[in-house]
């Protein structure tokens, strides 16, 4: 029997049980997506290589599959080979081809005129981006509205490029059409879907 190569061995394990948690991960993103602002803590602490957030990896395990072209935001070769290994999920380098696009550095500058917004005939078939910030604790304080919302949710997110809110708000604009996102923190997760309005309050340093 052929030696395993090196990078295999030391490729880290997914999910401890495949279908249990990711019907978990599932039930609680369905949940963070129809209340927005509300953050839901998937208490699944999953390694991954490359400082990819548990969380991340989590939503990564769960929604990816073999007819999910993903974008990547940077060169991450171990995160790659782990994604590739654990989803199946083609890899590409194209943002305008990508179903879900990985943001693993919350303050890099995106392309966001290049992802896929959907049309009026089928919304559907937009970009959802996965965003790692690096706290829900401290930040940026948004107001929040729309459905799933009781009047105005207050939230507070760090580690967002100054730009993330103009375009993310002029991409809503375009409803039915549009781009729904997540943020992950740690084991932590937001939903912030197209219909969402969004109002920056105030920037909170401490």
């Amino acid at each position: 029997m052929p030696a395993l190569s090196e990078s295999f061995q030391s490729l880290l394990p997914g999910f401890e049980d495949p279908v249990h948690d990711a019907q978990a991960v599932f039930r609680k993103t369905l949940e963070a997506m129809s209340r927005p602002g509300r953050i839901v803590d998937l208490n699944l602490p999953l390694r991954s290589p490359d400082a990819v957030h548990p969380a991340f990896a989590c939503l990564c395990l769960t929604l990816f599959d073999a007819d999910t072209p993903v974008w990547l935001d940077r060169d991450l070769p171990r995160f790659r080979e782990w994604l590739s290994f654990h989803t199946g999920c083609p890899l590409t380098p194209h943002p305008e081809e990508a179903a879900f696009a990985l943001v693993t550095e919350g303050r890099a500058e995106l392309p966001w005129e290049a992802f896929p917004r959907g049309s009026h005939e089928r919304p559907e078939i937009s970009a959802t981006l996965l965003i790692q910030v690096e706290s829900f604790d401290k930040g940026t304080e948004l107001k929040l509205s729309g459905p799933g919302i009781r009047n105005v949710e207050k939230v507070q997110v760090k580690g967002l490029s100054s730009s993330f809110f103009q375009h993310r708000n002029a991409c809503a604009l375009l409803f039915p059409m549009g781009i729904d996102c997540f943020f992950v923190s740690g084991t932590r997760l937001m939903g912030l879907p197209r219909t969402t309005g969004m109002e920056v309050s105030s920037c909170m340093s401490r």
